[in-house]
């Protein structure tokens, strides 16, 4: 049987490689260079760094909607194969070809005759955040068009696109442990990504956090009639839980398009009357809240994840925690390569304490979906970690074991 590559995994294609399966960080560049045996390929990425022989199993298409019309579809009938609730189009040469996703958006992939593994098809599996259902019809379109596609066929070939679209749908509007109502969006707008647009685990784990320890109107750290800033606060979930609690939230994000969604979602949760939402760009001084001093609580869930962000978040909480204000500060963190450290040292010169919230085996904390709060929260209590070990402590933390995320929570106070 003759041998070749899936068609986006041709020399020009720009592809996505997996740079850390826990975080989730994948790093885009074009293909150089393809050979069959072993399967590699080389990569130009988008900072000019060239690696040479990479396994095409770590890679993965970047199809946008506008270039589905550029796939290189087999010259022999291809016919339509379910596997799972997974619509894929298959070669009748490959009848041992299947693709296996609990929850996937029905991804369908065109291959030619193959005998490498296959990641995932041409549309992404939505939970990779990489889903676009205009593309999968598009390309149902194109096949059509092309006449690849058995008329008899079409029909199965649409459902299986409404029900992509469906998975998306469904996917996009969940429901957190707190029972806060969270709509999501497509990640992706005009070739960029808008990481607002998406629940990550992170912003959860804080939730579930503040839901713990709330403990109650009588309790000292009730959160009724508190006065709280959320910053890049993304969905909301952060502040609509506090919100859901009592406290008077501002939820804040410097992209139009999620303070849209802020706003959808404070609507979606009946929380108008204690929770609004604004711009704030953390580099543009003039959006900052006025006045500044009557904060009690300022949150932040996975706002350290590129470098350039630690220094601005450092000068926007300057500018909200006034020196002896009492303003508390919760930050959860994800660890990630390129995650801006500098933060850290930046908030200790400010005159801000650093604690972080760790087990009694001194291992990093938290929570999120599926896992009680309780349970993880029950015997832990905040650390300072001193400015001379902040950053390595960050960088190499211990984590609780039910703590897979590997989720870091911490509190910073301006005394």
């Amino acid at each position: 049987m003759a041998q070749a590559v899936l068609s986006w995994l041709a020399v020009g294609a720009t592809v996505e490689r997996e740079l850390d399966d826990v975080c989730g960080i994948w790093a885009t560049g074009i293909i150089t260079s393809v050979r069959t045996n072993p399967s590699e390929v080389d990569l130009a990425y988008e900072d000019g760094l060239v690696e040479v022989g990479v396994p095409m199993a770590e890679l993965r298409s970047r199809l946008g909607p506008c270039e589905s019309q550029d796939l290189e579809l087999a010259t022999s009938p291809l016919s339509l194969k379910r596997a799972s609730s997974t619509p894929l189009v298959i070669v009748p040469e490959c009848p041992s070809l299947e693709l296996v996703s609990t929850r996937s958006i029905g991804s369908m992939m065109v291959v030619s005759e193959t005998s490498i593994a296959v990641p995932q098809g041409i549309g992404m599996m939505i939970r990779e955040l990489r889903t676009n259902v205009h593309s999968l019809t598009q390309i149902v379109l194109d096949l059509k068009e092309q006449q690849v596609i058995q008329s008899g066929r079409m029909d199965i070939a649409i459902q299986e696109t409404l029900e992509a679209k469906t998975a998306v749908d469904e996917w996009l509007c969940q429901r957190t442990d707190e029972g806060i109502l969270i709509h999501q969006a497509h990640p992706h707008i005009d070739g960029r990504a808008v990481y607002g647009h998406v629940l990550w685990y992170s912003g959860e784990a804080l939730a579930k956090y503040l839901v713990w320890r709330h403990g109650g109107p009588a309790s000292k750290d009730s959160c009724i009639g508190k006065v709280v800033l959320e910053l890049g606060a993304g969905t909301g979930v952060v502040g609509l839980t506090l919100g859901r609690l009592g406290a008077a939230v501002t939820l804040t994000d410097a992209e139009p398009q999620v303070v849209a969604l802020l706003k959808r979602n404070i609507a979606a949760n009946d929380l108008e009357a204690n929770v609004k939402a604004r711009a704030l760009s953390f580099g543009d001084a003039s959006t900052y809240l006025e006045p500044r001093a009557s904060l009690d609580l300022v949150v932040a869930a996975d706002v350290l994840y590129e470098a350039g962000q630690g220094l601005v978040l450092a000068r926007v909480l300057d500018a909200h925690v006034p020196i002896g204000s009492g303003t508390e500060v919760l930050l959860a963190y994800e660890h990630r390569p390129e995650a801006p450290l500098d933060f850290f040292a930046a908030a200790h010169e400010l005159g801000f304490t650093l604690e972080r919230l760790e087990d009694p085996q001194g291992n990093a904390a938290a929570a999120a979906r599926g896992h009680p709060g309780s349970a993880a929260y029950r015997a832990c209590c905040f650390v300072e970690l001193p400015a001379a070990r902040a950053r390595e402590a960050v960088a190499h933390a211990c984590f609780s074991p039910g703590n897979q995320w590997r989720i870091q929570i911490f509190r910073l106070c301006r005394p």
